[in-house]
């Protein structure tokens, strides 16, 4: 059998990499001495072909749940930069230009495999292959939905004229490649044509020693849902995401013209079983449970993780993040239910509030050394993701009752009352869509803005509600019931990814505004970041220019910059 090199080079995607940390000690790529000439050595590489970078701590600085503490202490570039949608003036971990060079690499690793993968006529390397295709798409996929505009799907010349990111799909051998961004559109079909591929030719999730740090069945499905949810295609999402979990077919008569979805019911079953344990083993143990096994492979809901050079563990104790009044507007808010989430907050103190997720990992940079490098387990995707991603497709589908009895199955894993020991009550807890209108045709936001409030006086449509103003998907079309429907998914969303960094992809879709105000009680100055600002797109390193990238417009700023 024919041999193969693999010659690793930190340049491997030309100046898109340029600028990029050194910290490598997660990477498991064979060095330049290693033949590749088994099909478990190109295994190997495909470990590596996941971005190290976490996006969270960027995304969840600039979204609406954020509050200045004003310690100066607690400051870190990667966490007030985004607070104020500034440009990244830091290549450090957790910032942009990391991620961006995290996400090359990762791609360049991709590539190696593949094209390593090539020479052998096996199922073991047909299979690594595809995770390889998928976590090359993937990683374009961060890329383009965070460093390009946001994709339209009812604007197709939009998405024809809005620069891409470069998509590379071949190792280099030269040092400085140059690269063209292509279109949005171009982008998105480059990623489906590898997901695709990947999904088809995927191996069973016995071929990985550790399934849940690779695309496993669930995880390469869940992560279609997502990136049809992106591009509107919402049959297809229903389709990913039934893969998942499936669809509820024991729907009965509670109480009369109340219809929930039964507690044995094999989809119902399956949440209780795959989603965080936020009503069972964590309501039993406390919030001393959460922290220790949220992030653990173990943990059924975590279908991706990651290891990454990150502080994400410390993103709910730096200076812009939430206080005690923004997790009660959160993950501790009256909600349709009329019951209470069973979240538990660590903290609970002025002036931080958090959902303990993360814990810092340590590791010696030798093993004489006594110094070394904190990272973290990330979760890529969830299960809870999947059903989400459904529920929006039944609502955009018009299947509003699919959507409800989605809603009620996630719902009854997350109400639970910590005091009383008050769980979901099939009849009591149940959600209908008139039950979810009523909820949001009183509800009022805490901070006091229009843009979420659903209804005018008088009860009429609120033009400056952000369905009718800024009419992502031509939501504004919608009758009040199927946007409230809506509404209450985007916040069920909020909630279970707080501090996860999801929520900056759905307020960008769905153009909500996002307000900041500066100083503890809320009196500083303050700016918006409206639906349309440049700003939404973060910046590409400015290196990537050496290699014939584009940076992205500053030109259209609709509010002044702090």
């Amino acid at each position: 059998m024919k041999t193969v090199k693999y010659i690793y080079r930190l340049l491997a995607v030309g100046g898109l990499l340029l600028g990029a940390s050194c910290n490598d000690y997660l990477d498991t790529v064979p060095d330049n001495r290693t033949e590749i000439d088994t099909p478990e050595k190109v295994g190997k590489l495909v470990a590596s072909a996941y971005p190290k970078a976490c996006y969270a701590i960027n995304f969840n600085a600039r979204v609406d749940y954020v509050t200045d503490s004003e310690l100066s202490n607690k400051e870190k570039l990667s966490n007030t930069d985004p607070f104020f949608w500034r440009e990244p003036n830091s290549t450090a971990q957790d910032s942009p230009n990391y991620l961006w060079s995290q996400c090359y690499r990762a791609i360049s690793h991709a590539n190696a495999a593949i094209e390593a993968g090539a020479r052998f006529d096996d199922e073991l390397t047909a299979a690594y292959i595809a995770e390889a295709r998928l976590a090359r798409a993937y990683s374009h996929f961060l890329l383009v939905t965070t460093f390009a505009q946001m994709y339209d799907p009812t604007a197709p010349e939009a998405n024809d004229e809005h620069p891409g990111v470069p998509y590379v799909d071949e190792s280099e051998d030269v040092s400085i490649k140059q690269y063209d961004r292509e279109t949005v559109a171009r982008t998105y079909e480059r990623i489906g044509t590898d997901l695709t591929y990947g999904l088809e030719h995927l191996g069973s999730d016995a071929v990985h020693r550790v399934p849940r740090y690779h695309f496993n069945y669930a995880a390469a499905h869940t992560f279609a849902s997502r990136y049809y949810a992106f591009r509107g295609e919402w049959e297809k999402v229903v389709e990913e995401a039934s893969k998942v979990i499936p669809k509820p077919t024991d729907i009965k008569e509670v109480a009369p013209g109340i219809r929930n979805v039964s507690a044995t019911d094999p989809a119902a079953i399956f949440a209780l079983d795959n989603f965080q344990p936020w009503t069972t083993d964590y309501a039993k143990n406390g919030v001393k449970d959460v922290r220790p096994w949220y992030w653990r492979m173990t943990t059924k809901s975590n279908l991706l993780l990651c290891e990454m050079i990150s502080s994400v563990a410390s993103c709910g104790t730096m200076r812009y993040a939430c206080s005690l009044a923004d997790t009660n507007n959160t993950v501790n808010s009256a909600n349709p239910t009329g019951g209470k989430w069973a979240y538990m907050c660590s903290g609970d103190n002025k002036p931080f509030s958090w959902v303990g997720k993360y814990e810092n990992q340590f590791t010696k940079n030798n093993i004489y050394s006594t110094t070394g490098n904190n990272y973290s387990i990330y979760m890529l995707l969830h299960a809870e993701e999947a059903l989400f991603n459904r529920i929006e497709a039944y609502i955009h589908l018009g299947q509003l009752d699919e959507a409800v009895a989605d809603l009620n199955i996630f719902c009854r894993t997350r109400i639970f009352d910590h005091v009383t020991k008050d769980a979901y009550d099939e009849v009591e807890n149940c959600l209908t869509l008139d039950r979810i209108y009523d909820f949001y045709a009183k509800y009022k936001p805490a901070n006091g803005t229009p843009y979420e409030v659903l209804l005018a006086d008088g009860g009429s449509k609120n033009p400056d509600y952000f369905m009718n103003k800024y009419n992502a998907y031509d939501t504004s079309s919608w009758d009040v019931k199927r946007q409230a429907l809506l509404h209450f998914l985007l916040d069920c969303r909020r909630n279970e990814f707080l501090f996860e960094g999801i929520r900056y992809w759905d307020m960008w879709r769905y153009r909500i505004p996002i307000y900041h105000v500066t100083q503890l009680d809320q009196q500083g100055p303050s700016n918006w970041l409206m639906p349309g600002d440049d700003r939404w797109v973060l910046q590409i390193p400015e290196e990537s220019v050496l290699s014939g990238v584009e940076l992205n417009p500053r030109e259209r700023l609709l509010t002044p910059e702090w």
